[in-house]
């Protein structure tokens, strides 16, 4: 059986989760940015293999914890990844999520996408300004339409594939009275993108490596939850006897018999 590292995101109180009015205006304004985020890479920062037909380009995997102060000062650990790809300048774009992790608003997460530019500064030392734009609920979360909106301005220390630093961001869902700044930890691992180029596709070609995001499989996950008996919401309410949820599992090769990922899934 495979070994998992799992990252799991479950929506069990759903009463404050966006209307389909609020969501068109989500996947507009995070749409926006996956776009770039997705538009084919012909320029900036890559590496060119004219024998195998593969293009690399620089990339980063981003992970960033802070504390984000809800109305009435309750307080939420939130965690987020994100996937971003060079493009030319400093600039890179991917898609990302964020999630709660502790606090009273277990279930609340978004998905969207978010653009950066890196500026080195001297040294060791440099500075990514990023935006990052989504839309998601749950956790009986106070998010109104759920657009979540997160500037950020990160201090980086690099140590030679990969950074640490601190991040002073604000996260606000728009029209909620969730507007909150703070400091936190983040951790930036350098990789790569590769990608064949148009006129190789449907030609055997030998990259040297994995391509794309890095996963060696991807696998949809279908399952029931059936919570212990007097299980309750975050709201109070008791949660119903079967919660059915749906969800996707990347998994990479650790050798011939183990796997490791990343899943998420929504109830």
């Amino acid at each position: 059986m495979p070994v998992m590292f799992r990252l799991a995101c479950f929506a069990a109180a759903l009463p404050s989760l966006p209307t389909f009015a609020s969501q068109r205006r989500c996947r507009v304004a995070a749409g926006l940015l996956l776009v770039m985020a997705t538009a084919p890479l012909t320029a900036g920062a890559m590496v060119l293999d004219l024998d195998s037909g593969v293009t690399r380009r620089g990339a980063q995997v981003r992970v960033t914890a802070e504390r984000v102060t809800l109305p009435g000062k309750e307080k939420m650990g939130l965690v987020g990844t994100t996937y971003r790809i060079d493009l030319d300048h400093g600039v890179s774009v991917g898609p990302a999520v964020y999630g709660a992790i502790s606090g009273q608003r277990g279930g609340l997460f978004t998905i969207g996408a978010e653009a950066g530019w890196r500026l080195p500064i001297g040294g060791p030392i440099g500075l990514d300004l990023g935006l990052y734009a989504g839309g998601g609920g749950g956790g009986n979360a106070p998010v109104a339409g759920g657009l979540m909106l997160r500037p950020h301005a990160d201090l980086l220390w690099d140590l030679g594939g990969h950074s640490i630093g601190v991040s002073l961001s604000q996260v606000r869902f728009a029209h909620s009275g969730i507007n909150s700044r703070q400091l936190g930890l983040v951790w930036n691992v350098e990789t790569d993108f590769s990608y064949v180029r148009d006129d190789r596709i449907g030609s055997r070609v030998d990259g040297g490596g994995r391509g794309g995001l890095g996963f060696d499989r991807l696998q949809p996950v279908l399952g029931v939850y059936r919570p212990r008996p007097g299980a309750l919401r975050v709201s109070g309410g008791a949660l119903p006897t079967r919660l059915g949820f749906v969800g996707a599992r990347f998994e990479r090769a650790l050798g011939r018999h183990w796997y490791g990922g990343v899943e998420a899934a929504g109830a």
